[in-house]
């Protein structure tokens, strides 16, 4: 994240990848996003950053930790274990393939998953030199394990562009309103090996990224 995000961003990151670090689940214990990260207020320290709000890319307190969020979400998928809350990006994230995204607002969306392994999890979160890394340690048994993620684009939608006539412009001047975004269908699925032999695969993901139409005004001056 280092060399695409500002001051404000890394600081954002590196406060929720602080929250997370350490923490430990048993058996049967469900993790949420939210909660063990809390409320992004300045009071705690976060700061007012590029954030995706609907179809547009606005600023706002928190801004970047959906990049926590989400390097979480994968690294706890190739732990093999199951996700119970997550939710895509309205728009794609230039920093995860599609699909593999899980985005975050506290007090509405969530990403969570349950500890449904045999032994405690152990989760050590590290956001040092610009890059954020998570490791997932239970027993060693695990090893042999080995998951692997798959995203196809299924369907690629192109936008539209919607022209609005502007006064104050003159003829031949254009200006960007809305920057327009292309739509994806992408299936992602999960394939699990242990000692070589493939023991399970499925679907985990079905997500369509809906298509932002452009919207430019043009001069009539």
């Amino acid at each position: 994240y280092g060399s695409m995000s500002s001051d404000e961003r890394a600081n954002n990151i590196m406060l929720a990848t602080q929250s997370v670090n350490g923490k430990i689940l048993m058996q049967g214990d469900t993790f949420s996003f939210n909660n063990v990260v809390g409320e992004r207020t300045a009071q705690r320290g976060y700061e007012a950053a590029p954030v995706i709000i609907g179809d547009k890319v606005d600023s706002g307190l928190g801004g970047g930790i959906c990049q926590v969020s989400t390097t979480l979400y994968n690294a706890v998928i190739r732990a093999n274990i199951k996700s119970t809350e997550r939710t895509h990006h309205t728009l794609p994230s230039h920093y995860v393939k599609l699909g593999m995204d899980a985005t975050v607002d506290y007090g509405s969306l969530d990403y969570k998953f349950k500890n449904t392994l045999k032994y405690p999890i152990y989760i050590e979160g590290d956001a040092s030199g610009g890059m954020i890394s998570f490791n997932i340690y239970s027993n060693k048994s695990l090893a042999n394990v080995i998951t692997n993620i798959d995203s196809q684009v299924c369907k690629t939608v192109k936008p539209g562009i919607e022209y609005v006539d502007d006064p104050t412009l003159k003829k031949g001047e254009t200006e960007v309103v809305t920057p327009s975004s292309t739509g994806y269908e992408v299936k992602v699925t999960k394939i699990t090996t242990q000692n070589g032999r493939t023991i399970s695969q499925g679907l985990i993901a079905d997500d369509y990224y809906e298509p932002v139409d452009a919207v430019i005004k043009r001069g009539t001056k």
